[in-house]
């Protein structure tokens, strides 16, 4: 990292550390307790729909504040620890490969914007589905266009 260009980059971050109220939507634990439970793979482009982040945030009676840093679980270490070694190679050998994650959409980027949330997290590969369908990227519109952090690959202990 060159350190002398003092104009743009995560350094600046990591001067003090990103805090605030975090907010957990543990979609991984939803999508099982459905009936029927939904079943997926963290390992796929399953894309989680904004309609059914509101909908667990309803359920959880849940709001998001301006300047909240909201966390969505998948599983994916869970997955991943269930691996063999030979799988975990195969994926990694991949050139593209898939991961779940939220889904990319004007509308998804249009509520979080209006919600104030200050950063997003998960523990997803990335945050958002990849590869991205269509034409949004959360990544641009929200890293590079907003400046907002995303966190990704963090691992959600669920006890």
């Amino acid at each position: 990292m060159d350190t002398s260009n003092e104009r743009i980059g995560t350094h600046h971050w990591c001067k003090q550390g990103i805090a605030g109220r975090g907010v957990l939507i543990d979609y991984a634990t939803w999508a099982a307790q459905q009936t029927p439970p939904i079943k997926y793979s963290t390992f796929s482009t399953h894309a989680i729909p904004l309609s059914t982040l509101q909908q667990i945030l309803k359920e959880t009676k849940t709001e998001l504040r301006r300047g909240d840093i909201l966390f969505v679980r998948t599983a994916v270490m869970q997955e991943w620890d269930s691996w063999t070694e030979e799988q975990k190679k195969s994926y990694a050998a991949q050139e593209e490969p898939t991961h779940a994650g939220v889904e990319a959409s004007l509308e998804l980027l249009e509520w979080i914007w209006d919600s104030g949330v200050s950063a997003v997290a998960g523990d997803a590969i990335s945050w958002e589905v990849f590869p991205t369908p269509g034409e949004v990227s959360c990544h641009e519109y929200m890293l590079a266009g907003w400046g907002m952090p995303i966190g990704e690959f963090l691992d959600f202990v669920v006890r």
